[in-house]
Order: structure tokens, then sequence, then C-alpha cells
């Protein structure tokens, strides 16, 4: 189901501009185009989440242009993957604030995102982000996904995991939510290599198709991230 239109945004402070124009000029650099548009979708999205997290614990305390830099660029970054692969719905496994799924789906209205969150204040927000930027193409659910257990939603093109577990158990608990020819998406730093990223997709019955290896910039506190997303 196609978003519908968010609800008129406020005129956008200094700060979240320079954000949004930061976050455009990054996003391509990763190989996504942002319009305008939907760069004020994704600062107000983050601008709304860090109001959030000064009583629910979403992510470490951080500020808006570090949250893009951090957050929002990371999720951004599967675009291209998924776009290849021609995957028309994400399951979202612990999902926390949403990431990487409600990100994507504020800039791709014809994904269709299920978004796997055990943590009921979490999902809460994720309720609240989908109606205050009418994504209906976004369906949240509060279940955990156990290993060896049946999955808790029906299979999707592909199931992506954020910083849920180490990676063997990641690609265990991710690999019952990809259909038959679907994928597993597993997001990680640099310590693994190869040759564990293999075996872990091994030992779930998969195959390492790829590594989508790609860098965050960095600023005066920190330097560039490197990350990678198994597929």
């Amino acid at each position: 189901m196609p978003n519908r239109k968010a609800p008129p945004r406020a005129a956008p402070s200094p700060d979240s501009a320079v954000v949004a124009r930061t976050l455009r000029e990054s996003a391509a650099a990763l190989g996504v185009r942002l319009d305008p548009d939907a760069a004020g979708r994704l600062v107000d999205f983050g601008r709304e989440l860090l109001r959030w997290n000064a009583r629910v614990d979403l992510v470490a305390p951080t500020d808006l242009a570090t949250f893009a830099r951090r957050h929002l660029l990371d999720a951004l970054a599967l675009l291209p993957l998924l776009r290849d692969l021609g995957v028309r719905r994400l399951i979202d496994l612990g999902s926390g604030a949403g990431l990487p799924g409600l990100v994507l789906a504020l800039v791709e209205p014809g994904l269709t995102v299920e978004s796997l969150e055990p943590r009921s204040r979490r999902a809460a927000f994720q309720r609240h982000v989908t109606r205050l930027f009418g994504l209906g193409g976004v369906r949240v659910t509060e279940a955990r996904a156990e290993r060896g257990g049946p999955p808790p939603v029906p299979p999707a093109d592909a199931a992506v995991a954020r910083a849920v577990a180490p990676l063997p158990d990641l690609v265990a608990l991710a690999a019952p939510l990809a259909r038959p020819g679907g994928v597993v998406l597993a997001m990680h730093g640099p310590a693994d290599s190869a040759e564990s990223a293999a075996a872990a997709a091994a030992a779930a019955g998969l195959v390492l198709e790829r590594e989508h290896a790609y860098t965050l910039p960095g600023d005066d506190r920190d330097g560039p991230r490197s990350r990678t997303v198994l597929v």
C-alpha cells in the first residue's frame, strides 16, 4: 500500500535545515538520491524520536546531527540493495526504534514493512510514527522471533536485522522470516570475517551471496565508520 501523505510540517529550524542538507549529500555518496521532501521527513522523524527518547529508551543519548549520521544513513544504505533485489515486502527483526524499517518506509512508498519489536514502549513509538506520517504500508507486530520456533508473521521477500544479536544467532533468527528464494540482510560492523559470515549462513541453511560494504561519515568527535550488509 503506498504511503499516505504526511501532515504539513512546521518550518524547519536552521539546525534541521543543515542536517537535512547534509543528509542529502551523504546519502548521495551511498547511492541514494533524496529529494528535499524525503530528507525533511527523515529529519522530522529524527526530531520526534529524540523527543520520545527523553522518556523512552529508544537509542543512546545523542543529538539530531549525530542521529542522522549514525542511524538514518545506516538505514538508507540498504536502499540500493533492496531495489537491486526487487524487495517489495520487508520484515525488520527486533526493530527497536524502527531502524531501519521505518526509515525505509519513509522514503520508499512502494515498500511494505512488517516491524517485529517485542518491547511494548518501543512498539508504541513505532505505531505513533506510522500514524503521524501516514505510513499505511507499515505494520508493527509486538512479538519476538524465537530460535527454532515458528515465525510470528508470514515470511517476506527479505528479513533484515540490525544490532540484534551476534551474527550466528542473528542469521538463525532471521532465516525463517525470509520466504523460499528470499534473502536475509544482516547489518553489522567490520568485526566478522567472510569465513565466519559464510559459516553462520551455512548453519542456518543459507548461502552467503555477497557482502555490501559502505562507510558512514564521521565528525570532529569520531571518524568514519565501516559497515557491512551480508546478503
